[in-house]
């Protein structure tokens, strides 16, 4: 073992640190990425079906570029929620269990919002070929489906919160600063604030993501300590 800024870096688990740091990273560039193609688009969340087949047809590569940054990336978080095991684990293995498959669970079930969004670009495809307005309708009918999943609140934000609290309160007593616990316990009270709004103020719920951007990228900074910053003389 090597010590840095007392870090402890087992080298059985270096890779898995640099995997997990560039994960957050690319992870938080994607976000900044899609929050500036939304702001700059016309795009109206409150479209029906038939809408969003149109707004589709007229924007295919936006949509489908957008629907890769939000729900595909999620992907480069599991190394990340993966390597904080090894990193907290040595002095709280309950709650770093918890936490971290919870979290992971969370990213399956992001990604799994893949089917109603890629569904959307097949029916549109489908709305702009269609021959009478009889399969228009019967199209824009299938796509009021999928919207209705995309615009129900899921357990994964939720569940996002709750995985934050339990790897944080496993963060108090480990390498990781104690702000840093805390920011992510305020995570978890902001996420359930932002999702008992969500009703009223609609997709501005998800300003309680602010903190768990800032949370994660204080993770990335600590994985990134471990995987490559070595002891000095």
């Amino acid at each position: 073992m090597s010590q840095h800024h007392g870090l402890t870096r087992p080298s059985e688990w270096t890779t898995l640190y640099r995997v997990g740091s560039i994960g957050a990273i690319a992870y938080i560039v994607s976000i900044i990425l899609t929050t500036t193609m939304f702001i700059v688009s016309d795009y109206d969340t409150g479209l029906d079906g038939l809408g969003h087949l149109t707004y589709i047809a007229e924007h295919r590569t936006w949509w489908m570029v957008l629907q890769g940054l939000v729900l595909g990336t999620n992907a480069l978080l599991i190394p990340t929620f993966m390597a904080l095991y090894p990193t907290l684990a040595p002095l709280d293995r309950s709650n770093t269990a918890i936490g971290v498959v919870l979290a992971i669970s969370c990213m399956v079930l992001f990604i799994a919002y893949f089917p109603p969004v890629n569904g959307l670009v097949y029916l549109s495809d489908q709305y702009v070929a269609a021959a009478t307005p009889e399969a228009q309708a019967a199209l824009a009918g299938g796509a009021e489906a999928l919207v209705a999943q995309m615009n129900v609140y899921g357990p994964s934000d939720t569940l996002l919160g709750i995985a934050v609290l339990f790897i944080s309160l496993a963060m108090r007593k480990s390498v990781f600063h104690k702000a840093i616990a805390y920011l992510g316990i305020t995570t978890f009270v902001v996420s359930v604030v932002g999702a008992s709004l969500k009703p009223t103020v609609g997709v501005a719920y998800l300003w309680w993501w602010l903190f768990f951007i800032v949370w994660l990228a204080a993770v990335a900074w600590k994985l990134y300590q471990l995987g490559w910053l070595r002891q000095t003389a």
